[in-house]
This record gives structure tokens, sequence and C-alpha cells, in this order.
């Protein structure tokens, strides 16, 4: 899944209000989406987040110009969805934009990503990650990824797989720009109610407490993957396997199946990317 956006983000016409939130590749970025829809639209939006939200890196049939038509067209507060480092999206700031990325352990990345592919209609998209598809479990893909680790350093690799600690890396060093948010998986899981809060403050709004629990309840793991037909990505929904875009959303699954030598190339691969402190944020959502 490639595709490299940089001249998307110096061509599109940008607006003050324009939300664009930035992840890594299973890190909650479709949770996010529906948490931003629901604070846009006052907890009252009950249509499917492809139709308001866009997400302007997809291998997708569209051009770059029918794209850019399209959101060009959106009347409502623009909500725009990238896997994209921070070298290639913020750019040319508009400082009234509103950034937020989010990411999550690579180890519970990597197991929801498994159930990801074993579900992906899109065969085509599929071929492009090579032995990564041989995996037949969760363990078994950790292992192939940690074989090929030497691609996650490739700047020529554009695969959301791959981009994971460069992108991360980037977006921290933007944490302490005024209209950039940093949000981690583990936060939402721990506090949503917290973390909605913040992030309507984050985005300028102002809500009584009652649209504040309307939109926490529409944003609700359990309500998602009870309407997955609203969440799923538009090839799952067109396949009739949007039931099994939403999984677990269960951390540490990988416990007692990653080895200590595991966890241990794991941090050191980690180290190379991201500073001590920023690491342990990285794998737990806390810096103590």
């Amino acid at each position: 899944m490639t595709y490299d956006n940089t001249l998307f983000w110096k061509k599109y016409e940008k607006r003050d209000d324009d939300i664009i939130i930035v992840s890594t590749v299973k890190s909650g970025t479709t949770w996010l989406q529906q948490i931003i829809i629901q604070i846009v639209f006052e907890g009252k939006y009950d249509g499917k987040i492809n139709d308001v939200s866009i997400w302007v890196d997809s291998q997708r049939a569209m051009t770059e110009l029918n794209i850019l038509k399209l959101i060009n067209n959106q009347n409502h507060r623009r909500i725009f969805k990238t896997h994209s480092s921070a070298d290639k999206v913020y750019t040319n700031v508009n400082n009234k934009n509103r950034y937020i990325f989010i990411t999550r352990d690579f180890r519970d990345v990597v197991w929801s990503w498994f159930n990801h592919m074993q579900n992906d209609p899109m065969k085509d998209v599929n071929k492009l990650f090579g032995d990564i598809n041989k995996a037949h479990n969760e363990k078994e893909l950790w292992d192939i990824l940690m074989e090929k680790k030497y691609m996650f350093k490739s700047k020529s690799k554009k695969s959301i797989t791959w981009t994971y600690f460069n992108t991360i890396k980037s977006w921290l060093k933007c944490k302490n720009m005024d209209n950039v948010m940093i949000l981690h998986y583990n936060n939402l899981k721990s506090d949503l109610y917290g973390s909605v809060k913040s992030v309507i403050k984050f985005l300028g709004y102002e809500y009584t407490d009652v649209i504040v629990s309307e939109i926490v309840k529409q944003s609700t793991f359990d309500w998602m993957k009870n309407n997955t037909a609203k969440c799923a990505p538009i090839s799952f929904i067109n396949n009739g396997t949007d039931s099994k875009f939403i999984n677990k959303g269960i951390n540490k699954r990988w416990d007692g199946v990653l080895s200590d030598d595991d966890t241990e190339e794991y941090e050191e691969l980690l180290k190379e990317f991201i500073n001590e402190g920023d690491a342990q944020w990285v794998k737990t959502g806390n810096s103590d």
C-alpha cells in the first residue's frame, strides 16, 4: 500500500479550519476519525466515515485531480486522513489548521495488522507486501518484519508498513507546535471521555456535557464494532467484509508469544529511531 502524496500537500487549497488526522498504520486511525467527525457534527452524524473524511494517500480509483475536486466541494469542516510523515504533510503550514497524530506500540500494530491483511479484499494492493503475505499467524508476521527490519531505514520505501518508525520520529519533532496534537492509542483506551474532551478543546469547540456524552457514546469501540458498515474502508464495505475490519482493539496480545529476545530486538530497533524518553511513550502512551 504505497502512494507518494508529496505533491498533494503542496497542491490542495487549504482552509483555515482544516483538520488533518495523521497516524501510523493500525494505530486507531478510524477510531480517531469517528471521534473527530462526531465532534465536528456535534454528535449527530449518522453516516459513513468515508463520506466526510477522505483518505488522501490511499491507492484509489480516483485521480489526484478528482480527489482535489471532491475535497474542494465539501462544505463542512474538512477532515483528512493520512499515514504520511511530517516532512510531507506539515509543509506550507497554515497555523490555523489542526494536525492530530496518533500512534501505537509496534507490537500491537503487528497483531492488528495481521487481521487486516487476512481480510483485506484488495488483493492487488496486498501483493505489494510480498513476503509479508506469507505469514499464517501474528508471530510469523512479526518474524518476517524483523528479518527485513533494514527496510525501516530505507527512505525509498513508501509502504505504510516500513515507514512506521520514521513517521513517528517526524511527528514527535512537531509535538511542541501549537497546532499539533500528539495522541497514543492507549490514551483512547484508558480514558476515552478525557481524550475526547482534550480533542474538543484543541479543535476550538466548547460543548455542553450532554453533547460531549453523545460524542463519546458514538465513539466507543463497541459502537464502532456494531456499526462497521459506517466505519470500514470502502473496499471492505463493497466486499461485504466490513464486519471483520474492526477486530479486537486489545493490546498486548503478543504477551507470552514474543520471547525476551524478540522484545530486546524490538527495543533496540526502536532506539535507532526514537530517543529513550519518547521510546517509552511509543510503547505505553506514558513517558514515565
